[in-house]
């Protein structure tokens, strides 16, 4: 019971009340006090009302502290990322830069390739002129009958380079004939022709200087008698020679660039003596 209803009671039994009434309004004035005793501390008004505001006072300091301070982590990362912007932008500002001095840098490296490659193409067909037109070797297979100095099938080098000779085959009527036993590797072709030992086969494998002649079938002029000259002559259309040649400017290379030479015997286009 509050003050205001302590003093209500009062002025009602002051003011003659009967002794009944008021014996039965102390008995409730007691009662209210009692309750009111009996109350915990804390539903008290002066104790509810004081808590209750520092209660919402805290909870609105807590509340807006807790906005300021996401508020503030918030602007520290919108400061963070601006500063972050600002350096990708300086690192594409930058990017961008050496993007165009590597591009400049690109373009004079493809004018050099292609000076270098211009230069190479030139320098290719020079030297495919200086290999196939100015050392190139051309060898030829020719016969020569001037009695009695010169009797003899001979090995000629009309070109301007010197060849290499890799592989020399004979044929008698169309048939292989095989080299014979040094030192007389040609008696096979000789006896095949039914010739005497006036004739001389040479198996040349070695090299042709340009303009030079190597005498491959012929008679010594101390033997260069009519009857053996007259053999000779008539064995001429039964011989063939095969000659495999190659230019020395190809000679470290493995796919060599090599040639064929024949007498009495088909053209053979192969670039390899295999």
């Amino acid at each position: 019971m509050d003050d205001s209803t302590n003093a209500t009671i009062a002025e009602t039994v002051d003011s003659g009340i009967p002794p009944n009434e008021r014996e039965e309004l102390e008995r409730e004035k007691l009662r209210l006090e009692i309750r009111n005793l009996n109350r915990s501390t804390w539903f008290q008004p002066g104790t509810v009302i004081p808590l209750v505001a520092t209660l919402v006072t805290l909870g609105l300091s807590w509340v807006y502290g807790v906005f300021d301070v996401r508020r503030d982590r918030i602007q520290v990362e919108s400061d963070r990322l601006e500063v972050r912007r600002l350096q990708l932008t300086e690192q594409v500002s930058g990017l961008n830069s050496n993007r165009d001095a590597l591009q400049k840098r690109i373009e004079d490296l493809n004018k050099i390739v292609e000076d270098k490659e211009r230069h190479i193409g030139d320098e290719g067909r020079e030297l495919s002129h200086v290999k196939n037109v100015l050392a190139k070797p051309i060898l030829q297979i020719d016969s020569a009958i001037d009695e009695p100095d010169n009797v003899a099938i001979a090995l000629h080098n009309t070109g301007q380079g010197t060849a290499d000779v890799q592989v020399m085959r004979a044929f008698v009527s169309g048939n292989r004939i095989q080299q014979g036993t040094p030192p007389k590797t040609g008696e096979p072709i000789v006896e095949a022709l039914n010739l005497n030992d006036s004739v001389y086969w040479d198996w040349y494998m070695g090299k042709v200087a340009a303009k030079q002649s190597i005498p491959l079938w012929y008679i010594k002029p101390k033997d260069a008698s009519p009857e053996n000259v007259r053999a000779f002559k008539n064995a001429i259309p039964k011989l063939g020679i095969e000659v495999c040649y190659c230019s020395l400017l190809d000679s470290e290379n493995s796919a060599k660039q090599c040639y064929w030479a024949t007498f009495n015997r088909p053209e053979i286009k192969s670039s390899s003596c295999k």
